[in-house]
């Protein structure tokens, strides 16, 4: 009997080791973030999509891209309330605060501005607010 107790005592340590509970990681900030801007567009009515790009190897092997190379994260469609700018593009890069442009997102954001849109890099909901003076 005492030999089935320390065994079930063992058995408990090795499940309740502190290495065996990890510290979990957050690999994806930015998607926080952009979820978090997409409610504050939702909010002031004001249409967005968020766009997805990439590529992926299909099982056939075949090498798939979807979406364009630096696209931003999200675009909108400023309304009627924003008189002159109404109706213009606007394109959102979300990063996280350690994160990086590439040169296709940069080139991309050339892209959004030369057209008369406007092309955002957004490190935080603030960014944005404070870019469409919401705050």
């Amino acid at each position: 009997m005492p030999g089935r107790i320390f065994a079930a005592i063992n058995a408990w340590k090795r499940t309740t080791k502190k290495n065996t509970m990890k510290k979990r990681i957050n690999r994806k900030p930015e998607a926080g973030i952009q979820h978090a801007i997409l409610q504050l567009l939702a909010y002031h009515k004001i249409p967005a999509w968020r766009m997805n790009s990439g590529a992926y190897k299909s099982v056939s092997g075949t090498f798939i891209r979807y979406g364009n190379r630096g696209m931003a994260d999200i675009i909108a469609i400023l309304p009627k309330e924003y008189g002159v700018n109404a109706g213009k593009w606007l394109a959102i890069e979300v990063k996280s605060l350690t994160g990086r442009i590439t040169p296709a997102q940069t080139e991309f954001a050339a892209i959004i501005n030369n057209a008369g849109g406007f092309a955002v890099i957004a490190r935080s909901v603030e960014d944005v607010e404070i870019f469409l003076g919401l705050e």
